[in-house]
């Protein structure tokens, strides 16, 4: 049940890749990476790079690869989605 549940939720995530998103960026950055973490409104948790500035607020990425470990990484945009 597990591996058909991880499956699923990599196959969920791949089908983000390349679209554009918006993320709600949190307050706390990603210990393993110093990247920032965000959570899109599809509850899809997401590691880009940008400033201290975006924290607690909603930007525009773009979803760049989804990892085996299910981490998501993205690329801010600087248009509005």
């Amino acid at each position: 049940m597990r591996t058909l549940g991880n499956q699923k939720k990599q196959a969920f995530y791949k089908k983000f890749v390349g679209k554009k998103v918006e993320i709600l960026i949190e307050s706390k950055r990603d210990e393993s990476t110093g990247l920032l973490k965000g959570i899109t409104s599809n509850y899809i948790p997401v590691r880009i790079n940008g400033s201290d500035n975006c924290v607690n607020t909603i930007v525009s990425a773009r979803i760049d690869r989804v990892e085996r470990d299910h981490a998501v990484f993205g690329t801010l945009s600087l248009d509005v989605a």
